[in-house]
């Protein structure tokens, strides 16, 4: 009996040592886009386990404006400076007319 518990106790440790475990989710929040993304090998379905926030740039009121994206997006090119942000570098302040893609 003792042979036996050994012999399980060694299998599902040696089960448990190759799985690889995410932490996962099915999209980023607005705002964030993702870098990183595993497949499921028994559905199919993407998931994502790395989600960056957009770009940012220096505000006019200071601080930093980020770039936006809708929910679920997985590429930096989605995230947009939007329309009418005032942003302020050292060749002076300035104002986007329309939306600006990265």
């Amino acid at each position: 009996m003792s042979r036996f518990i050994f012999c399980l106790i060694a299998f599902l440790m040696v089960c448990n040592a190759h799985a690889t475990k995410y932490c996962v989710v099915k999209s980023c929040n607005a705002g964030y886009y993702a870098t990183s993304s595993v497949t499921s090998g028994a559905t199919g379905k993407v998931y994502y386990t790395k989600c960056e926030r957009c770009p940012g740039l220096p505000s006019a009121s200071g601080g930093t404006q980020y770039g936006t994206t809708s929910v679920g997006k997985n590429m930096q090119s989605a995230c947009t400076m939007p329309a009418g942000v005032s942003l302020k570098d050292s060749t002076g302040t300035y104002t986007f007319t329309s939306n600006c893609k990265y």
